[in-house]
Formats: C-alpha cells, sequence, structure tokens
C-alpha cells in the first residue's frame, strides 16, 4: 500500500521530489499573520462566512489532497498544524517546541507511542493555550516527538475541548 500524507510527515526523512509529496514552507513574514503553506495547499487557516445561526463556528476548507491546516498563536507563538483526528494528543515538531522554548536537552522524553511508523518516543508538556482564530483552549495536554516531524499535529487534546467539530464534503466545522 501506499503511505498516507500523515505517514509520509512523520518520517525521518523527506520523501523524494518524484513521489509528489509536497515541502511545508514557511515565507518570510512576520506576526501572527505570518503565512504558512504546504505547496499544492491554500495558505490556512480558511475561514468563511456560514449560514449558520451559531455565530461560534470555523469552516476550514481541506486543500486539495484532503488534509485540513490550520495557524494557531500559542502563547503569542505562530504555529502551522495538520488537524490529526487519529492523534490522540497535540504533538509538535522539535523545530515548533523550540520556537515556543522547549530546549531537546530540557525535555524529558519518557512517553512511547505507536505510530505508523513503529514506536516513538515523546516528551508530556502542558501549552497553556492554543488559539485559532476566535477559539482559544487553555492548559492543552501535548508531546514534542523525539522523532522528526515536518508539520507538528493537531490532535483530540485539542478537538475534544471543543463543543464540537464534524467533516462534512471538503469542510472541518469548529464550534465553541
Amino acid at each position: 500500500r501506499e503511505p498516507s500524507e500523515a505517514e509520509m510527515l512523520n518520517r525521518s526523512e523527506a520523501p523524494a521530489e518524484s513521489e509528489g509529496e509536497p515541502e511545508a514552507k514557511k515565507e518570510e513574514k512576520s506576526g501572527p499573520q505570518a503565512a504558512w503553506r504546504q505547496d499544492s495547499e491554500p495558505e490556512p487557516p480558511h475561514e468563511k462566512e456560514t449560514n449558520s445561526s451559531t455565530p461560534d463556528e470555523m469552516v476550514i476548507k481541506a486543500g486539495p489532497r484532503g488534509h485540513f491546516y490550520v495557524r494557531a498563536d500559542i502563547d503569542g507563538n505562530d504555529v502551522g498544524f495538520m488537524v490529526d483526528t487519529g492523534a490522540s494528543m497535540v504533538a509538535l515538531s522539535m523545530a515548533d517546541a523550540e520556537n515556543l522554548g522547549y530546549s531537546e536537552k530540557d525535555l524529558n522524553y519518557t512517553g512511547r507511542a505507536n505510530t505508523a511508523n513503529g514506536v516513538a518516543r515523546f516528551a508530556p508538556v502542558v501549552l497553556s493555550q492554543i488559539t485559532i482564530g476566535d477559539i482559544t483552549v487553555h492548559d492543552v495536554q501535548a508531546v514534542v516527538m523525539e522523532v522528526p516531524m515536518k508539520i507538528s499535529l493537531l490532535g483530540m487534546t485539542f478537538l475534544r475541548r471543543l463543543e464540537g467539530f464534524e467533516i462534512k464534503d471538503d469542510e472541518l466545522i469548529m464550534r465553541w
């Protein structure tokens, strides 16, 4: 079988260009509005007006490959995530963790997780808040993965704290 994009994102080596997997890129901009994109993916988040009677709703359009990408503010730092309902925790790449002030030498890799690529070690952390648009969730359990990741994953320790979320056609709808 061909590996999924999530599996490819967690591999320690970047896929060859011929495999057609996009590379994560950060454009040279500053501040919380800095644009993050995946080649062939639109710049996230993609909030749009809905006809919903509830104002506490955000709609994110899927990228061409069907994945949902968001930008989040974590304690004043801009972090790009792929939404992953199959990830039980918010999982930070080492690069994102270092940008948030975590030092690899100070992290305690006490956890083990079964991933698509085998068993991986992680260091548990608590993020004081994650903000995506108008959504803010406080005291979010997260992990810093020891294995290289191209992008951090927005897992269930964030998503289950929402009022609800659903995927409908090519849209992720988050309610708070």
